[in-house]
């Protein structure tokens, strides 16, 4: 069993929305055992999880597989975002095209996951959703390749980087980022001012904690 994630309260209900029955019961049995979760409503299109989250109040964070009956790509997606702006909304999917992970986070999505990674790091996506982070795979983090094999987070938990350890290698982008993090603009305020979407500066962002090893944008404004 997957040593349980430390210093989190969990919410008390899921919803996961995806027309494979197996599917939905092994990541069931996963909030359950792994966070803590006492009820999770199972849906099998996206009709009946838009009524779920609307009839059942306290759903915390929803799952959607992004191409069950009814999903219509990144139109459903805003869609489900601007209807239930107080849920946590994740993608997880067969599909690992940076396309679609793109649509979802630009969507304002606070995750995706593949349905091909490990139990554990799936543990460690749904932690970094439930503790106020944006979880992407990590072949979006777009690094320098020495620096390509960083997770977002490290599945084993955050972890103080080494302060003798040379700083990250950055592309132009993520250096222009870093500079406004460390202004305190917010991510629509980066995105203004850098001319790119909002959700790809939520991406950077993201880059930034894995290759800084840092949990919030405060750790990150004082890395050098």
């Amino acid at each position: 069993m997957i040593a349980k994630p430390a210093g989190h309260t969990p919410p008390k209900r899921a919803l996961i929305a995806d027309d494979h029955g197996l599917y939905r019961a092994g990541l069931a049995y996963l909030l359950k055992d792994e966070f803590g979760f006492s009820d999770i409503v199972e849906v099998a299109n996206s009709q009946e999880a838009v009524l779920a989250l609307r009839e059942c109040s306290g759903i915390d964070i929803a799952f959607f597989d992004l191409w069950m009956p009814g999903m219509l790509g990144p139109e459903s997606l805003r869609d489900l975002r601007e209807t239930f702006p107080a849920t946590k909304l994740v993608i997880v999917s067969a599909s690992e095209k940076r396309s679609d992970i793109l649509s979802a986070i630009d969507a304002g999505f606070n995750g995706f996951i593949p349905k091909s990674l490990s139990e554990s790091a799936i543990v460690r996506a749904i932690e970094i959703v439930l503790t106020a982070g944006i979880f992407v795979p990590s072949q979006m983090a777009q690094l320098p390749r020495a620096t390509s094999t960083l997770a977002l987070l490290d599945p084993a938990g955050p972890a103080r980087q080494d302060e003798s350890a040379p700083p990250p290698r950055l592309t132009t982008r993520q250096q222009d980022v870093m500079i406004c993090v460390r202004e305190g603009l917010s991510n629509k305020a980066i995105a203004h001012r850098l001319e790119i979407a909002e959700g790809t500066v939520k991406i950077h962002v993201a880059t930034l904690f894995a290759a800084y090893k840092v949990r919030n944008r405060t750790e990150l404004a004082l890395r050098h």
